[in-house]
């Protein structure tokens, strides 16, 4: 299995290493496949995050919060590859749902958006 470092994870989400290494020891996002166990050691992240991250990093931007980031982070976690090209509202509450109508409350979001690195770093890594 690829994995990516924080570093790389940072570059390709949007995210700075601040804002990533906040969001980790605050709980909103946690490493899928290592966390760091003191000095010397590294996070490593999943190709797959690297989409949660930048719906974060744009839900952040538009002045979501914690509590909500850290829901919107669990809630995209468990979607379908499927839904990762639609264009979904996410709510106060952190909860991802289809777009039913003009007064829907929260942030529209593209996901497409967010996949589209994700697609992009698969295509290279089945390439090499």
């Amino acid at each position: 299995m690829d994995t990516l470092s924080s570093t790389s994870i940072c570059r390709l989400s949007g995210a700075s290493y601040r804002q990533l290494d906040y969001w980790t020891r605050t709980g909103v996002v946690v490493p899928s496949t290592a966390e760091a166990h003191g000095s010397g050691t590294q996070r490593r992240w999943s190709v797959d995050q690297v989409r949660v991250l930048t719906l974060l990093v744009r839900l952040s931007g538009r002045g979501c919060q914690s509590e909500a980031l850290r829901a919107a982070a669990r809630a995209a976690e468990l979607l379908p590859d499927e839904v990762w090209s639609a264009r979904v509202v996410v709510n106060l509450d952190g909860e991802i749902r289809p777009i039913i109508g003009s007064d829907d409350d929260g942030w529209v979001i593209n996901l497409a958006r967010c996949n589209a690195r994700t697609e992009a770093l698969r295509r290279e890594l089945v390439a090499a």
